[in-house]
C-alpha cells in the first residue's frame, strides 16, 4: 500500500433531517474545528493570509492525489477502467470529505463564512461553466 492510499476509517454519514442549513453546519463544525487545530499550532494564527491560503493550497493538492491513490490508473493493468470496488470507493469519499474541509477553511479565512454567499459565488461560477460547455470549450 502507497503511502498515499493510507488504510481509512469506513465513514457512515450522518442522518441530516433537512439539507436547508447543511452547508451553514459545515462551517460551524469546520470553524470550530479549525479554532481547535490553531490552539494546537499557534504561528499558523500569526501567518499572513497569503501564506496561510498558500499552504491550504499545498494541503488540498495533497488531498487531491490522496483521492488519486484510491483510483484504478495503470493503463497496462487488465482491469484498468473497472468500477471501484467498496473500499476503494470509501477511501474516495473520505477523500472528497477532506478536500471538503480545507475548501470550506479556505472561505472561513478569507472571511466568507455565510451559506448564501458561498451559494451564490457556486451558481456564478456554475453559470459561467454551463456557458463555457454550450458554447464547446
Amino acid at each position: 500500500m502507497s503511502r498515499l492510499r493510507q488504510k481509512h476509517t469506513a465513514l457512515k454519514p450522518v442522518k441530516v433531517l433537512s439539507a436547508e442549513f447543511c452547508l451553514g453546519e459545515m462551517l460551524i463544525v469546520q470553524k470550530s474545528l479549525e479554532a481547535t487545530v490553531n490552539a494546537r499550532i499557534r504561528a499558523h494564527k500569526k501567518l499572513p493570509l497569503s501564506l496561510k491560503l498558500r499552504l491550504l493550497a499545498d494541503a488540498i493538492s495533497m488531498e487531491g492525489a490522496e483521492l488519486k491513490a484510491w483510483l484504478p490508473w495503470k493503463l497496462w493493468k487488465s482491469d484498468y477502467g473497472r468500477e471501484l470496488t467498496a473500499g476503494e470507493r470509501e477511501g474516495v469519499i473520505e477523500e472528497l470529505v477532506d478536500l471538503l474541509h480545507f475548501v470550506l477553511e479556505g472561505f472561513i479565512d478569507l472571511g466568507i463564512d455565510d451559506q448564501k454567499l458561498i451559494l451564490g459565488y457556486y451558481l456564478a461560477k456554475a453559470s459561467i461553466n454551463t456557458k463555457r460547455q454550450a458554447s464547446g470549450y
